[in-house]
């Protein structure tokens, strides 16, 4: 059984963003030593880098489903439309809402963060992308999974 820190060592090398590699190491170093870091931990002037691309997701249970509690502002005008407060089963692209339901449902079942390469068409803005998304547990009791938080990075946006 792979442990948690040969995963993360495996997903770090998978990532092609230098700026998820950096979030997924900070996620490991707001753990401090617990299986999930809490809410609490994240602190923003510290993932200044990718704030365009972040996403808190509220996990709700019974049935298993997502609540964005935040979507930055960069990606909700890169995508035409802000879910925030709304369930991932609002979002308009069926083949993206599929694809992030899938992964979220993946974090929650393994307990750890995984990682995806999503394309999408924003029928608001006309304009086709392809990012990358490192979506990774926290937790408020230190047991149970009641967030997600989620970074995309975009090549466009990616630094030289």
């Amino acid at each position: 059984m792979e442990t948690l820190e040969q995963h993360l060592d495996a997903l770090e090398q998978r990532l092609t963003s230098k700026r998820l590699r950096r979030l997924l190491r900070e996620w490991a170093s707001w753990r401090q030593g617990r299986e999930f870091p809490n809410r609490a931990d994240i602190r923003p002037e510290q993932i200044k880098y990718v704030l365009n691309g972040v996403v808190l997701l509220d996990v709700l249970r019974a049935p298993l489903r997502f609540r964005y509690r935040l979507m930055a502002a960069g990606l909700a005008a890169r995508r035409g439309h802000d879910l925030t407060g709304k369930l991932l089963d609002a979002n308009p692209d069926p083949e993206l809402r599929r694809k992030l339901i899938q992964l979220n449902t993946a974090v929650v079942e393994t307990r750890r963060p995984q990682t995806t390469e999503c394309r999408i068409h924003s029928a608001i803005t006309g304009r086709s992308y392809i990012y990358d998304a490192l979506n990774m547990p926290i937790s408020e009791d230190g047991k149970t999974i009641s967030m997600i938080f989620s970074g995309s990075a975009y090549p466009d946006e990616e630094p030289a």
